[in-house]
């Protein structure tokens, strides 16, 4: 599988060529941060993971809005943590407004006021560590 990366920590044109190579079809997969949420549209993008939780219904919108647009079908995967359980209701909610089908099981859950939060877990490396 061709993967590649975007974060703020990159230089603009290492993103750029990245972007570029996804749009090209040289690129099947593009792991990104926030850094890619808004601003870019990605046509015939039909499915966004979100690996992290995100901390606010807004980011949920914009990290989700570049699949599916234009009136396409998308398909948007959210992994959480016990932590993140309180949120899935706001996250419901979200889903619910446009259209999508949501469990009974988070739609009983009851609502929590958002509040930032960062999941501690271990990064998923591109390669081998340097101290490997």
């Amino acid at each position: 599988i061709r993967v590649d990366v975007i974060h703020s920590h990159l230089p603009e044109a290492q993103r750029e060529n990245a972007i570029n190579d996804f749009r090209a079809g040289k690129t099947w997969v593009l792991i990104a941060t926030d850094v890619a949420a808004r601003g870019l549209d990605f046509k015939g993008l039909n499915c966004v993971i979100n690996y992290d939780f995100p901390d606010s219904a807004s980011t949920y919108i914009h990290r989700i809005g570049r699949s599916g647009r234009a009136g396409r079908e998308g398909e948007a995967i959210t992994f959480y943590t016990e932590e993140d359980i309180p949120y899935l209701r706001n996250i419901a909610n979200v889903m619910t407004q446009s259209g999508c089908e949501v469990p009974p099981w988070i739609m009983s859950m009851p609502k929590a006021k958002w509040k930032k939060h960062n999941p501690k877990r271990d990064s998923i490396a591109a390669g081998p560590r340097d101290d490997e």
